[in-house]
């Protein structure tokens, strides 16, 4: 079996990375394989603008590395729960 990433962590440290970042993320998206990849963002963009990184079609942000870590995690336990049978 092929292992496969849970989650991609993606970084922008200025406004003018936004479009790149938006541009990637919906790359992924259109990637057979990836649909139950999870992206984060972070960097200071997203810690000033409310509602950024859905609109670059991230799955969350965090304001630093504890509550990335914790997003992370939150993300993964909701990919396995998916995986469950009802």
């Amino acid at each position: 079996a092929v292992a496969r990433p849970d989650v991609l962590a993606i970084s922008a440290t200025m406004p003018g990375h936004l479009g790149p970042v938006r541009s990637l993320i919906a790359e992924i998206r259109r990637q057979p394989g990836c649909e139950r990849l999870r992206v984060v963002v972070g960097g200071r963009p997203f810690t000033v603008a409310a509602g950024l990184a859905a609109r670059v079609g991230a799955d969350g942000t965090a304001a630093d590395g504890a509550a990335a870590v914790a997003l992370c995690n939150d993300l993964c336990n909701d990919l396995c729960d998916d995986l469950v049978p009802a």
